[in-house]
């Protein structure tokens, strides 16, 4: 890919501070839109140093890998304590 895709974001959604986490799952998918049914834009492998832009209430949040940003479960991302 040579452009950075970008899924616009909620409302909904509550601003953080941006922190790095990383993936504790084998493989998570990055999707346009906070939903199970979106398109998936990339998976993120475990062990991935990621960014997240924002929280969702609804249990996603909007993360970058410096490539790619989309949305993904929260439940699967671990904060890491250095940003």
């Amino acid at each position: 890919m040579s452009e950075e895709r970008v899924a616009p974001a909620k409302q909904e959604e509550k601003k953080q501070p941006m922190k790095a986490t990383v993936v504790n799952c084998s493989a998570l998918n990055v999707r346009n839109k906070p939903s199970k049914d979106a398109i998936i834009l990339d998976r993120f492998i475990k062990g991935l140093e990621v960014r997240v832009l924002s929280w969702n209430p609804k249990g996603w949040a909007r993360v970058s890998n410096g490539r790619v940003s989309g949305f993904c479960m929260a439940e699967y991302l671990e904060r890491k304590d250095d940003v």
